[in-house]
């Protein structure tokens, strides 16, 4: 029983939520870009999070086949996904049968799509994780390509979804925290910060998300001891132009971090392609907290919505929102 890859667009990878508790010995932790799609994902499987690997599909696409009965799920934000031809909605659950093709395509928004198998892999964790990370070469696979194959063993096939609802990332706001090194800005560089319109730069990759503005300027030089990133941390270098730190960032970094990000508004800027403009507004623990708890009772609800749903009232309670301003 066989997962036959037949066309791979670049730098497609299994991911999952990535490889934690190794960052103090240089290991980067990787895992997928958009943790809502993924953990609607393995929603749509029945599956806990990180309990098998997702295929991370970005923009050139990825056909696959099956040798095999499977039940398979597929999130995105505006993907194509055709099963023998036949298109469907963004996102969906199906049951391919042997020889079937399941196309997974770029369509009109989104950066990368997830497709997620219910069936086990015959294939071990490395250091703990299925997460790919290939400038180190550390994962159970290097980028997908076409002749790949992977031996599965499929459960029980679920009803197919055809139907469900878009996912909807909200408005390119990002709230965030003050950063670490927020003192190495002045009053008006961090004003200009959360002010300023942002453009995402085509140098943008899974390591950081690059913005481009008027610069700022630093108030204590650009250059500390290097100290761990989080995901979502923003650099600002010499160039003043800010770097937002992604899945595959090194594990330290020695340039003052001005703001990070929510994780919960993280899948905004993952999705978003070269020339959306974002902006940032200041937000405190506690609303970063209540938005945290806001966007998994709406992930509930996507999960649990019928194919008959009203997709305006769903797409009300939004994936990411929930707290709207931080101040």
């Amino acid at each position: 029983m066989t997962l036959i890859i037949n066309k791979a667009g670049p730098l497609t990878t299994l991911q999952d939520l990535g490889r934690s508790g190794y960052l103090r010995y240089g290991v980067n932790q990787s895992g997928v870009m958009d943790t809502v799609a993924a953990r609607l994902c393995w929603g749509l499987l029945e599956q806990t999070p990180g309990e098998t690997p997702l295929i991370e599909v970005p923009l050139g696409g990825l056909q696959i086949q099956l040798a095999c009965t499977a039940s398979v799920a597929v999130v995105s934000t505006g993907f194509s996904v055709l099963h023998n031809g036949e298109p469907h909605g963004a996102s969906v659950r199906l049951t391919l049968q042997a020889g079937d093709r399941l196309d997974i395509k770029a369509g009109a928004s989104g950066q990368f799509a997830y497709l997620g198998l219910h069936a086990d892999w015959a294939i071990a964790p490395v250091l703990g994780a299925f997460a790919t990370h290939l400038r180190s070469g550390v994962g159970p696979s290097g980028a997908l390509k076409a002749g790949d194959r992977f031996a599965i063993t499929p459960r029980a096939t679920l009803p197919e979804r055809t139907k469900l609802p878009a996912l909807d990332h909200g408005e390119n706001t990002l709230r965030a925290v003050a950063g670490p090194q927020q003192d190495f800005f002045d009053e008006a560089a961090v004003a200009q910060f959360y002010d300023q319109a942002w453009t995402l730069d085509a140098a943008s990759d899974r390591m950081a998300s690059a913005l481009r503005g008027d610069p700022l300027n630093h108030l204590k030089g650009f250059d500390i001891l290097s100290d761990g990133i989080a995901f979502g941390a923003v650099q600002v270098p010499g160039s003043g132009q800010p770097f937002v730190l992604m899945a595959d960032r090194g594990t330290t970094g020695g340039y003052p971090k001005i703001a990070t990000v929510i994780s919960s508004d993280l899948p905004r800027i993952a999705q978003a392609r070269p020339g959306t403009v974002m902006r940032f507004n200041a937000c405190t623990l506690e609303h970063a907290n209540a938005a945290r708890h806001a966007q998994t009772e709406s992930m509930k609800a996507w999960l649990s919505a019928t194919d008959t749903v009203d997709t305006q009232t769903l797409m009300s309670h939004n994936l990411i929102s929930g707290v709207t301003d931080g101040t």
